[in-house]
């Protein structure tokens, strides 16, 4: 719940900060203590004059990434003013609430919510999105409601991109592949895919990752690396154009007391799901294996893992080699990553020797 301070300015505002306090659970506290408390509050109500209000937080002023909503009503409570971080932290809608709660008229300055157009330093948390481009997000953004010529290019199906496709605006073009994305046509560029993509130079690029994997994988009995595993794992699927996507993580049950299950857990904030052996074994795979089959009563733990986990998602690509990586070796961990979407379905099989002489096998699909 979002925790808000009311800093009331005169006597006159008293009314309405009793109405806000009441309707919104918000906390009154003194304007001397602002310093004190802005990393201890969501969200700042100031009653009263915005230039009070502005001179007021200013000294405390970070970016919009950590900064609190700020919101200014003027004392006779005729406009509820969205003053810092509209986006991110919640101002504008903040605004709105308590223009509804006051009657008051909502004032919103942030072009993007006049124009109509898609906020898009709001899409990661919005939509679970990760961002893996380099570009600033503020120069992306500038040019975005500038309406200068946008590319998009979606390679999976979520809330999201059901949102973007229902919602897109005149200046943004749909293009189905990378190389349709042309700096002579496109200013900037919006991607929303679990691949790597390397865009053509000249454009803008502003790439959205969902997290729409599964990672299924098979562990041996508290392998010493465990510790690295996870950076690992990450790394092979990096090296087959890959970016990290995974929210849930699937294994047989018998290794639910794994140090790296409780890794996942605790450092990563990843879900873990366990599946017995009479699971995975009534799902087809195509690479069974017989020495899994005696040691664990199945014969397949992370592509198993990685089907069940994943809405039985497909796994589509075989077997891959590298300078340091072997297909054979006795599996010390094997990794099976899936990934369902309603557009894409594909799974990426990799194997890799690890340095403490363990054998990596890894899936992604969707």
């Amino acid at each position: 719940m979002q925790t808000i301070a009311i800093i009331q300015i005169s006597e006159v505002g008293s009314e309405i900060a009793s109405t806000l306090q009441r309707e919104l659970g918000a906390k009154t506290i003194q304007r001397t203590d602002v310093g004190k408390q802005w990393k201890k509050f969501d969200a700042f109500i100031f009653i009263g004059a915005m230039g009070i209000c502005v001179r007021t937080i200013a000294p405390y002023i970070k970016d919009k990434h950590e900064d609190p909503a700020v919101v200014c009503v003027d004392s006779m409570g005729l406009n509820a003013i969205s003053v810092l971080s509209g986006h991110i932290g919640g101002a504008n809608d903040l605004a709105r609430e308590v223009a509804a709660c006051i009657g008051a008229r909502e004032v919103i300055t942030t072009q993007s919510d006049n124009a109509g157009l898609w906020a898009l330093d709001t899409f990661s948390e919005r939509f679970h999105w990760n961002i893996a481009s380099d570009d600033d997000m503020n120069d992306c953004i500038f040019a975005f409601v500038n309406r200068q010529p946008t590319a998009l290019l979606m390679e999976i199906c979520d809330e999201g991109t059901d949102y973007l496709q229902r919602t897109l605006p005149r200046h943004v073009t749909l293009i189905s592949d990378i190389s349709q994305a042309e700096p002579e046509k496109h200013q900037l560029l919006i991607i929303v895919s679990p691949f790597v993509r390397q865009a053509p130079k000249g454009m803008l690029v502003l790439h959205f990752v969902p997290m729409v994997g599964t990672v299924g994988f098979g562990l041996a009995h508290h392998p010493a690396d465990y510790a690295t595993i996870y950076e690992q794992m990450t790394e092979a699927l990096a090296r087959q154009g890959v970016l990290p996507c995974a929210r849930r993580y699937c294994t047989i049950d018998v290794k639910a007391d794994e140090p790296f299950c409780s890794l996942l857990r605790d450092k990563h904030g990843k879900d873990v799901t366990f599946f017995s052996a009479e699971e995975l074994a009534a799902v087809d795979v195509p690479h069974p294996s017989a020495t899994v089959q005696k040691h664990v009563g199945t014969p397949s733990v992370s592509e198993a893992a990685a089907i069940l986990g994943s809405n039985h998602g497909h796994l589509v690509v075989t077997k891959l080699k590298g300078p340091n990586w072997t297909a054979e070796a006795g599996s010390c961990l094997t990794v099976s990553a899936s990934c369902l979407s309603r557009s894409l379905t594909a799974t990426f099989i990799v194997t890799c020797k690890s340095p403490h002489d363990s054998s990596l096998i890894f899936m992604l699909g969707w």
